[in-house]
């Protein structure tokens, strides 16, 4: 399993949507694979104190994520993005540019595959649903790539 292929979700609980006036009062991280396996945990926390609220979070990324290559996964993934930025930014600096949004997956997925969409899990806004909901979409709106195409693991090997 290479480590670039992880997905850091991010759930934040803020006294208010302005990332320069509000503060995070409560965070969670779930690291998982490509495969939407769990791989690290970490809190809720209470944040009390950002930096060491950061440092934690940090700490459990970077042991299971190189710098740059974590995409940030979720449901609300601008909103994360913004307090990170504005509040732990060595966080959100370790993190890559690039977001797994699942709210962008379930309107494609309501467009082009309702059903898929019409048997979606219920979701409660937690980072547990919105795994649930990313493997929902995966298994039964999106198709397994052909042998020897572009997608499948076997042909990415193989270019240079």
């Amino acid at each position: 399993m290479k480590v670039n292929d992880r997905l850091v979700w991010i759930e934040l609980v803020t006294s208010g949507p302005d990332p320069d006036e509000d503060r995070i009062e409560r965070i969670a991280t779930v690291v998982t694979d490509k495969e939407l396996a769990v791989v690290a945990e970490l809190g809720p926390l209470a944040v009390t104190e950002t930096a060491d609220a950061e440092a934690a979070t940090l700490e459990v990324v970077k042991a299971h994520v190189g710098p740059g290559v974590g995409l940030i996964a979720g449901t609300r993934v601008q909103d994360v993005r913004s307090f990170l930025a504005a509040q732990m930014p060595a966080l959100f600096d370790h993190l890559h540019y690039r977001n797994v949004d699942v709210t962008t997956v379930r309107e494609l997925v309501r467009r082009w595959y309702p059903e898929a969409w019409a048997s979606r899990p219920e979701g409660d806004g937690s980072i547990a649903a919105a795994v649930t909901e990313l493997r929902h979409y995966r298994a039964t709106a999106f198709r397994p790539a052909p042998e020897g195409s572009e997608g499948s693991e076997d042909a990415a090997d193989d270019r240079d």
